[in-house]
């Protein structure tokens, strides 16, 4: 969440009327939130090219069903070794990665995700380059497309 203030101008210069708005203005704003979420249609698209690969890739990870759904749906990362395996899993089995060679592809990434663009698709890839633990990129690169297709959501 990022709090986002104004600074409230000068009293000293300011008329009655003046200082009245100013101070509402203040008020107001120094109670705004900002949150940054995933748009729900993104992550229902998202579980829509998942779902066909979850019970093979649950099985092969036996990871808890309630994170594997978490992960897409509610965009949540809770730090569990089998979530990661799963990720990797979905990843190989939607031909974003090459369990052969270990080569991801932004083309696969931006031709079924919805919402990610080819160039978000390769700088994730590339800022998550290095390492051979396959599960860790997997997760790596996908909470870098999460954060590269939020949007800001204002809270009262």
């Amino acid at each position: 969440m990022m709090i986002v203030c104004f600074p409230c101008i000068q009293y000293a210069t300011m008329g009655a009327t003046a200082k009245v708005l100013s101070t509402f203005l203040c008020l107001i704003t120094t109670c705004i939130a900002l949150n940054y979420i995933v748009p729900e249609n993104l992550r229902v698209a998202w579980y829509g090219i998942v779902e066909p690969h979850e019970n093979p890739c649950i099985c092969e990870t036996r990871v808890d069903l309630r994170f594997a759904r978490s992960i897409i749906l509610k965009t949540e990362f809770p730090d569990n070794s089998r979530l990661k395996c799963y990720m990797g899993c979905t990843a190989g089995r939607m031909n974003f990665l090459d369990m052969a060679t270990g080569e991801w592809s932004a083309k696969e990434i931006n031709r079924q995700m919805a919402g990610v663009t080819y160039k978000l698709a390769s700088n994730c890839i590339n800022q998550t380059a290095g390492g051979s633990d396959w599960c860790q990129r997997s997760i790596d690169i996908f909470m870098c497309i999460v954060y590269g297709v939020t949007v800001p959501v204002i809270d009262y």
